[in-house]
């Protein structure tokens, strides 16, 4: 997870890097609504962008912990 961030909105090449899954999985997850990972649609051409404190969540609320 070495993606540096300038914003805090990343495109979709950038959050999949993040995530460790391609853009192609994320294309799909936001057209099959399959998770709850919000995103942002920017301009009039309908740019995708994420905020990365949503994938964070995100980790988080899909993070399964081990119960000793």
């Amino acid at each position: 997870m070495g993606i540096q961030v300038q914003s805090g909105l990343l495109t979709p090449l950038e959050a999949s890097g993040y995530l460790g899954v391609s853009s192609g999985t994320l294309a799909n997850w936001r057209s099959l609504k399959r998770y709850d990972l919000p995103f942002i649609k920017v301009g009039k051409r309908g740019y995708v962008r994420y905020r990365k404190s949503d994938i964070d969540e995100f980790l988080e609320r899909n993070t399964e912990r081990a119960v000793a």
